[in-house]
């Protein structure tokens, strides 16, 4: 017998929860928006252009940064040395 429910955390979305002969596992599905990475424990810089969130695996932000910060998750101020 499988029995499977659904479910959400301020930082995972769309958990699965599946308990089977007596094993239990958690898979998550995707990170909420603004957050990446395992566990979802990376939040997103939020210099991303366009006001784009940054992407859900990865933290990089693919149509670039807004002015002023560099490096794919746009986390680094152009003005550090």
């Amino acid at each position: 017998m499988v029995i499977s429910s659904h479910y959400s955390t301020p930082f995972l979305k769309n958990l699965s929860y599946i308990h089977e002969s007596g094993e239990c596992r958690l898979q998550f599905i995707e990170c909420r928006s603004g957050y990446y990475g395992a566990n979802c424990k990376h939040k997103c810089s939020g210099n991303c252009r366009n006001q784009k969130k940054c992407d859900r695996k990865t933290g990089e932000c693919h149509d670039g940064c807004l002015p002023g910060w560099r490096h794919t998750t746009c986390d680094e101020s152009k003005t550090r040395s």
